[in-house]
């Protein structure tokens, strides 16, 4: 069904689309939203014909109150176990950057009313249990087992976050050869900002804890012989698959460089797995399972000649 709004706004996406590829994908997914939004009748008539009606804070309002509680989230994508704060937050950053793009006040865009999902850091004992956890998680599944590798490659990940406080897309990006020194005690990290120019940011080294540098080299020769068998250029990526999945041709086969989706995935699966191992202490507070909050526990130390390692 044609909307004439959208066409109107074809231009402010197109630019908005510029910056990134990933905000290129973001802006699908909108479109998508609004699209199936205008399909149903949840916005009047007068909303699909005028771009400018389209975008006010009234019908935004009816808009995002549908897509906050998922209503047009498509049937087949189950990976979540609910509507997600996150992505309340980005549908309004990706509203605020259209309308900027068409001449138009970003303020008409409501704020969210979810909690942040940001939240507090973790507390040190939770920060020693799960660590204590995750670190020797791999010794309490069979040997021959994929789960295995996936726990040995998440001690890794887990101690970077811990040691240097990145992103998972920023950890994710790790190149195996280039920001990874040999002795496995600096990694460098590139944190990444969204500009017109697409994703930039300045390459930070920091120093990793003996106890993060001993997980990354437990990793290091599974990751090698995974990665060495793929035909074409060679895997770069510190973190590659160690089972067949995911989407499309380079995901679908093991050895190939690990999604940020995987990542929290697995590291969500790990924390759930830690809070049911102790649900019966009652001092136990559980971990929250998000990366972000891992993240903001962060004790990053930048590599100077000088610096010592941090300690954990």
């Amino acid at each position: 069904m044609p909307h004439p709004a959208l066409d109107q706004l074809a231009p402010a996406l197109d630019t908005v689309r510029a910056a990134s590829q990933a905000r290129a994908w973001q802006v699908n997914w909108i479109v998508g939203e609004l699209t199936t939004a205008l399909d149903n009748g949840d916005l009047p008539p007068e909303a699909a014909r005028n771009a400018r009606v389209l975008l006010t804070t009234e019908h935004l309002t009816t808009f995002l109150e549908h897509a906050d509680n998922d209503a047009y989230r498509p049937r087949a994508r189950t990976r979540t176990h609910g509507p997600s704060p996150w992505s309340a937050r980005n549908r309004r950053a990706v509203l605020r950057a259209i309308c900027r793009a068409a001449h138009l006040h970003p303020g008409v865009v409501p704020r969210t009313t979810t909690p942040d999902a940001r939240g507090d850091a973790l507390t040190p004992r939770q920060k020693t249990a799960l660590w204590s956890f995750v670190a020797d998680a791999h010794l309490y599944v069979p040997r021959t087992s994929a789960r295995r590798l996936v726990l040995i490659r998440m001690a890794a990940i887990t101690g970077i976050v811990m040691d240097t406080g990145a992103l998972a897309g920023e950890v994710t990006h790790i190149n195996r050869y280039q920001d990874l020194t040999d002795d496995c005690a600096t990694v460098h990290i590139t944190h990444r900002t969204q500009g017109p120019g697409g994703l930039t940011g300045a390459r930070t080294p920091y120093r990793l804890s003996e106890k993060t540098t001993n997980a990354i080299r437990r990793w290091l020769p599974y990751r090698d012989e995974l990665s060495a068998d793929v035909e074409g250029n060679p895997i770069t990526s510190l973190w590659v698959t160690v089972r067949p999945g995911g989407r499309g041709p380079r995901t679908a086969r093991v050895g190939m460089p690990l999604s940020t989706r995987t990542l929290r995935d697995q590291y969500q699966a790990v924390v759930d797995w830690l809070n049911e191992a102790r649900a019966d202490d009652p001092d136990w507070t559980p971990i929250p399972a998000s990366l972000e909050r891992l993240r903001l526990s962060g004790t990053p130390v930048v590599a100077h000649p000088h610096t010592q390692r941090p300690v954990r």
